[in-house]
């Protein structure tokens, strides 16, 4: 039986797309040349073929002369259209996915977002979009079966609060390349505007607030968009997926679990003793304290 080639990096979630990849996929392999080499293939070693074997998906193989398969090129191709986009996206036009999260209409509205910023329709792809759903933090906890996973809930409600965070004042020297960036260097955090910011003015950039809500620690929520956009990036959410891999500390998502209240209590006890527990737990940590304070 003939099976057409998966090579999708996020999973479909409607018929529509499911048609879509079915029709991109049969197009793929009418690429193929007609005569194939009869160099014996290997099992693909470069970083997203490593990514997916970790995370027991489908990994790639490739003639022994090439130093990646197809999948993976077809990945990198994926990244680098998506990393337009993000470089293309208005942060105010981007401010209702950090007001309502969780809000259904948020896929169709990022569709439309999509279309305004791509001239050519053939570069927009269902796995596209789930990569820049990852990266505006959009239904957080859907599944995935491709190497950019949707991000933790847990993860996800830090980098919310992270994203509209102001540097408390680090007091690290800048050379002139820094002194333009929106962010501290050395925390992350946005920069807060040196001028006094008169009330219902961003602290960060210092602009008014164009009938949207500050956040409560006074930047602008189209700031914070501006944050995701940098610090939660589809090539940066893949370097550090790339780094974790090579230093020994990535966790497939298959393998991780949101921590229970049990499991914080137990953190906790493991903190008295000095050992290092999973960062996802601080908050749990507190609601285990609340519901058993000490003595």
């Amino acid at each position: 039986d003939f099976m057409l080639e998966d090579i999708s990096v996020s999973s479909d979630e409607t018929a529509e797309d499911d048609l879509a990849y079915m029709l991109e996929e049969a197009d793929i392999n009418d690429e193929e040349p007609e005569e194939q080499s009869e160099e014996a293939k290997i099992p693909c070693n470069a970083p997203r073929c490593r990514l997916a074997r970790k995370m027991k998906l489908v990994a790639g193989e490739m003639q022994q002369h090439l130093t990646k398969c197809r999948r993976c090129s077809i990945f990198e191709t994926d990244l680098q259209v998506v990393a337009g986009w993000e470089a293309k996206i208005r942060p105010a036009d981007a401010i209702e996915y950090l007001q309502n999260p969780s809000a259904k209409k948020n896929r169709k509205s990022l569709e439309d977002l999509v279309k305004a910023i791509e001239s050519n329709p053939q570069q927009i792809k269902p796995r596209r979009k789930n990569m820049l759903m990852n990266t505006l933090l959009i239904e957080i906890g859907r599944k995935s079966d491709g190497v950019d996973q949707p991000i933790l809930e847990s993860k996800a409600e830090r980098m919310r609060a992270d994203c509209v965070k102001l540097c408390p004042g680090c007091g690290a020297e800048e050379d002139e390349a820094d002194a333009t960036e929106p962010f501290c260097h050395e925390c992350r955090f946005l920069k807060q505007n040196h001028d006094a910011t008169p009330a219902g003015k961003c602290k960060a950039c210092g602009i008014e607030d164009q009938g949207t809500r500050l956040a409560a620690t006074g930047a602008c929520l189209a700031c914070g968009i501006k944050w995701l956009l940098r610090h939660n990036s589809s090539r940066k959410r893949f370097n550090d997926a790339v780094s974790e891999l090579e230093d020994g500390s990535f966790t497939a998502a298959g393998d991780e679990r949101e921590p229970t209240v049990a499991d914080a209590a137990q953190a906790m006890v493991d903190r008295n003793h000095g050992r290092i527990t999973d960062p996802r737990l601080v908050d749990k940590r507190v609601a285990a304290n609340m519901e058993n304070p000490a003595e």
